[in-house]
């Protein structure tokens, strides 16, 4: 089952973070992850939370966060961050059905299959 890591982040060395932000993203993916969300607009509709950045990672399983944030080669990468910005960082599981559950379905079908538009009809074959 997915699961996701959310972050929100109050960036007080935007240098440092910068270098962060380069060397992260192949850390992620090495472990599944692909971000969803990476510092865009937000509303707050309810409550007095005032996030600051906001991130969204997504992630196959929740094993994968946990081996991903606690990895030797992410180490280097938490202990340059950490001085560089004040963060809360949550991981929760995701539901069946979600973003991930469907590419994973969609991947093991043929592409005609998956894809309503490319499938021909009867009608159609011989065109």
């Amino acid at each position: 089952m997915p699961a996701y890591v959310i972050a929100d982040t109050q960036i007080t060395d935007h240098k440092t973070y910068d270098d962060y932000k380069r060397q992260v993203a192949p850390q992620i993916a090495k472990f599944g992850g692909r971000f969803l969300v990476r510092g865009g607009n937000h509303v707050v509709f309810e409550g007095s939370w005032r996030p600051h950045r906001l991130v969204v990672i997504e992630f196959p399983t929740m094993e994968a966060i946990t081996a991903w944030y606690n990895s030797a080669e992410y180490a280097p990468l938490l202990a340059l961050r950490q001085p560089a910005a004040t963060d809360h960082l949550v991981a929760v599981e995701g539901t069946e059905g979600s973003a991930v559950e469907r590419e994973r379905s969609t991947d093991a079908q043929p592409p005609d299959a998956a894809d309503p538009l490319r499938r021909a009809s009867p009608a159609c074959a011989g065109r």
